[in-house]
């Protein structure tokens, strides 16, 4: 079994020293379990949207991953936490939590959208709440979430490169597209209309408040 983590880096390459830590000792503690990770960091360039993209792309081409696991690069977290995101809550196919960033130090930050009216909590488990958005600063995502909502979404072009010197162009999803300006007048992120255009399929996001 294997899980893709991947880090979209908004501050280019700088990354905080806690956050390679609580990385390189995910990586140790998944490896016990006999679960292997791959991490992708993707630098925040102009072609950041593309470049996500295509590493979601290149990870579904093997069928031995799993799980998506999104950790921004500005992001603290406990090594055990992604451990149990990707085995004690299965069910949950997409997950995602409070968290602690550089910026807000010890404050966990917390962006998720409650239906009060439809407040839906697990039995035994009063901390994981079924929401209507989540900060995809800290998210996992099932593997069978993309392959089966695959078609709401539009595909662009993505280069393929089967081995050296035999490079081709490709149809594939393009999941997370650029920001842009709502209704509102304020600007929805990629990961936002990601997460929307799920919950509008009929994808049950979810958020543990304990992450």
């Amino acid at each position: 079994r294997k899980i893709a983590i991947i880090s979209p880096c908004y501050n280019q390459l700088n990354l905080d020293g806690r956050f390679a830590t609580s990385l390189i000792n995910t990586i140790e503690i998944l490896k016990k379990e006999g679960i292997h990770a791959e991490h992708a960091f993707i630098e925040n360039t102009t072609l950041l949207n593309y470049n996500l993209n295509q590493a979601v792309n290149v990870f579904l081409e093997d069928k031995d991953y799993t799980d998506f696991v999104f950790i921004n690069s500005n992001i603290i977290f406990q090594p055990q936490t992604v451990l149990d995101m990707v085995t004690n809550y299965e069910a949950q196919r997409v997950l995602g939590g409070s968290c602690k960033t550089n910026e807000y130090g010890q404050i966990p930050r917390l962006e998720i959208e409650l239906d009060l009216e439809k407040k839906e909590t697990m039995p035994g488990d009063s901390n994981l709440l079924k929401v209507n958005s989540l900060f995809l600063g800290f998210v996992k995502i099932k593997r069978e979430v993309f392959e089966e909502n695959e078609k709401i979404f539009e595909k662009i072009y993505f280069k393929n490169s089967q081995k050296e010197g035999d490079d081709f162009e490709e149809q594939k999803p393009f999941y997370f597209s650029a920001p842009t300006l709502g209704e509102d007048k304020y600007f929805k992120g990629s990961f936002y209309m990601f997460l929307n255009k799920l919950k509008t399929a009929g994808e049950d996001l979810w958020c543990h408040l304990d992450f």
